[in-house]
Parts: C-alpha cells; structure tokens; sequence
C-alpha cells in the first residue's frame, strides 16, 4: 500500500513528523482491530468425461 501526501513547503519538519506519527498511530489501531476469519478449506471436484470426438471450427468461422 502507498500513501502520498500533500505537505506545504513551509510546514516545520516537527510537525511532519508529527503527522506522520499519527497516521502510523491510526493505521496500527486499523490492522490490529481487523478480525481473521477461520473458513474450512472447500472441495473442488473435477469429473473427466471421455470425448471421442472433438470437432473445432476454424477461427474465421467463430469471429462470424
């Protein structure tokens, strides 16, 4: 994640690192209060069904 942000060119460097401490402050409360939800893991079944024929048009024909 990338944050940009704006600072006035005449704003004292304290008060940047200020505002930069709070964010963290903000961001930490933000990951720390997110909740980890335990889902069981689900099955996927795959079945194979034999084909004795495939037959492709060619592309001209499918783009028609």
């Amino acid at each position: 994640m990338q944050i940009v942000i704006r600072v006035a060119d005449n704003l004292p460097a304290e008060r940047v690192d200020q505002l930069l401490q709070q964010i963290r402050g903000v961001m930490q409360q933000d990951v720390m209060s997110i909740e980890v939800e335990n889902t069981p893991p689900r099955k996927v079944f795959a079945h194979r069904i034999p084909v004795d024929k495939i037959i492709i048009p060619p592309r001209d024909e499918l783009y028609e």
